[in-house]
């Protein structure tokens, strides 16, 4: 379960996600729904990946490292992720 403090780190994250998929020309009809199901899937990805981020603090990532890491991550906790997933892909009208 998530601590508030995650809880609001997480909503503010998904409110930047909506507003970057805005700005790219994304038309979200249900901005509620999306950042709901955003802050479901950041919440989980953070918590199945726990084990793996404690092991890599302090190492000195460049941005295209980080960047791999974080779709290991997602890769790694994709089962566990698949109706959020859906739902997103749903949302920014993405085909599957």
């Amino acid at each position: 379960m998530a601590t508030p403090t995650m809880k609001a780190i997480h909503r503010q994250e998904a409110e930047t996600l909506y507003n970057l998929f805005k700005n790219a020309g994304f038309e979200i009809d249900d901005k509620k729904t999306f950042i709901e199901v955003l802050e479901r899937f950041l919440t989980t990805i953070e918590r199945l990946s726990r084990d793996l981020i404690k092991r890599l603090e302090g190492f000195d990532l460049n941005p295209l490292e980080f960047i791999h890491i974080m779709n290991l991550l997602v890769l790694l906790t994709s089962p566990k992720l698949q109706g959020e997933a859906k739902e997103l892909r749903k949302l920014l009208k993405l085909e599957d």
